[in-house]
């Protein structure tokens, strides 16, 4: 399993890697127009991966034995057997399909970020540059904050409804697939809004991203699992495996949870509206206050970001869900997401000459 996330962790660098080939195949007119589609392309697979699993869910276990004691086709391994598919039919249209640019290097270029002095001539570049160093730190933790709440629904809300509410893992796969959907087709809606409707010359990016991280901290306060709203863990049913087991959970008979009526309408509407906004509005400002330099560098922190809370958060969501329950993880990142907001406001002002 270590093997399979590594290299996993591995293959999603890719996306890196065709961020860097966009740009160079684009101009810069037709830039703008060439992320969108990327952005949008990036929603699409949250919609038919999930769509995809839920079509699936109805092949219970065992499915159809197509190789006898080695290939089965039902709910747990047809995703896998269509993701591998899809990856062999990646592979193929980067071989035949992507050619390489390569960039006509200028006098006042620098040369390859690999090499020591090439970097150290990059950096007193940048440091001659009159750079707002605090704004592109709040940039970078407003990312980490943003994909920590995105860690944070990927990591518990799964194993939590089928602790709290009692459901056996075909009705949280249909469940957790449509909720998927939902926020994806949400997010397309946005990001073609701001693609075709121009929000983002009717709206600053510093307002959009406001609007978006104050939905994240409303996320929490609305789903938070308050004792008069919610109600105890299910009971553990040994058979099933499904509801709060005591011998793995100290806090059984303790917690509450939040009806699902509330937690996952709340979840889908305010992440199909937050992840969009926050990433498009984050990233316009981010390049502004960039601006005027070679971006390859510093756009990358913004990568690093990313991966800082998709390594650390589950390791800090799982270890405090397991420990005090939903309760205070959703406390936890509620106090962040909040802090988030206030770094925000403390620099807004700052903010309305990058606009």
């Amino acid at each position: 399993m270590l093997l399979c996330y590594f290299l996993f962790g591995t293959a999603t660098s890719s996306a890196t890697v065709l961020r860097s080939y966009f740009a160079a195949v684009s101009t810069a007119q037709d830039r703008a127009k060439a992320y969108s589609a990327f952005a949008i392309a990036n929603v699409l697979s949250t919609i038919v991966g999930p769509l995809c699993q839920l079509i699936f869910s109805s092949i219970r276990y065992p499915g159809f034995v197509l190789i006898e004691g080695f290939l089965k086709f039902h709910i747990y391994t047809a995703p896998i057997w269509v993701a591998t598919f899809t990856n062999i039919v990646s592979v193929t249209v980067i071989y035949c399909g992507l050619k390489d640019v390569h960039s006509t290097k200028t006098i006042g270029e620098v040369g390859n970020l690999f090499e020591l002095e090439n970097i150290k001539v990059w950096i007193r570049r940048v440091r001659s540059m009159n750079l707002n160093w605090l704004l592109i730190v709040l940039c970078l933790m407003e990312r980490v904050l943003v994909f920590l709440s995105v860690v944070t629904l990927y990591v518990v809300i799964t194993p939590f409804m089928m602790i709290a509410y009692g459901w056996d893992g075909e009705k949280t796969v249909r469940a957790s697939s449509l909720c998927m959907a939902v926020v994806g087709i949400l997010a397309i809606v946005i990001a073609v809004a701001f693609i075709f409707f121009r929000i983002g010359n009717k709206i600053s990016p510093r307002c959009s991203f406001l609007l978006a991280i104050s939905m994240a901290v409303s996320m929490y306060l609305l789903s938070y699992p308050y004792e008069i709203t919610s109600h105890k863990m299910q009971e553990y049913n040994e058979t099933l495996r499904t509801g709060c087991d005591p011998r793995r959970y100290s806090w059984c008979d303790t917690a509450y949870g939040t009806p699902s009526f509330i937690l996952l309408p709340v979840l889908c509407i305010v992440m199909g509206i937050v992840l969009p906004m926050s990433g498009i509005s984050l990233d316009t400002l981010y390049s502004k206050i960039l601006a005027g330099i070679d971006q390859n560098v510093l756009q990358g922190a913004m990568v690093v970001a990313e991966d800082v809370s998709f390594i650390f958060g589950p390791i800090f969501v799982a270890s405090l869900f397991a420990y005090r329950g939903l309760s205070t993880v959703w406390l936890a990142n509620g106090l962040l997401t909040t802090f988030g907001l206030v770094c925000w406001l403390a620099f807004f002002s700052k903010m309305k000459k990058f606009e």
